[in-house]
């Protein structure tokens, strides 16, 4: 109830959350030149949210680690995932951006995005808000956040994710967004 605009997806028992560069994110062609404007500067960010059938699979592309929280923490994650959407023309976020998948959406979202402040260390504030032992500093990559998680005592099942010569992650991936799956 928390996340308003998630009205629309509720036929979907689970909901993906993830947070960007408002240019860069989005965008279908990202460009090097986007890319660099984004790590760079102070940007305007954005929030991706889509619906899920199932919690994610590990597989050769994904690697997935299984946290599990407290009720009173996951309500203070889900407080603070909602506290990242801009409201601040109405009651819904504006949506700004067709999102990545079928029936999901970008919107505006509170916060700028550079180096200092990444996808990935979004998802680790808010891991942190849910009451995981998680260091939110120094977190820019994902293979940062994915070291931290994959030290926790409580982080269980885990898959590793490919690596070596001769792989090449998926072009969606090779993006590094992070992203949180909340179970509704």
């Amino acid at each position: 109830g928390l996340v308003s605009e998630a009205a629309d997806l509720a036929d979907f028992g689970f909901l993906e959350f993830g947070w960007g560069d408002r240019e860069y994110y989005p965008a279908p062609a990202p460009t090097i030149a986007m890319a660099l404007a984004a790590g760079l500067g102070a940007n305007p960010a954005v929030i991706h949210l889509a619906g899920r059938a199932e919690p994610p699979l590990p597989s050769a592309e994904l690697e997935v680690v299984r946290l599990a929280l407290t009720g009173p923490g996951f309500t203070t994650m889900a407080e603070a995932i909602d506290a990242t959407f801009d409201r601040s023309s109405g009651a819904r976020a504006e949506r700004v951006a067709p999102g990545l998948a079928p029936r999901s959406a970008f919107y505006a979202a509170t916060g700028r995005f550079g180096l200092a402040k990444t996808c990935n260390t979004w998802v680790a504030d808010m891991l942190a808000a849910g009451g995981v032992a998680i260091r939110p500093d120094g977190v820019a990559t994902a293979e940062q956040l994915m070291a931290r998680l994959r030290m926790l005592p409580e982080a269980a099942p885990r898959a590793r994710r490919p690596s070596g010569p001769g792989f090449r992650r998926p072009a969606r991936l090779r993006k590094s967004h992070a992203r949180a799956r909340c179970r509704r």
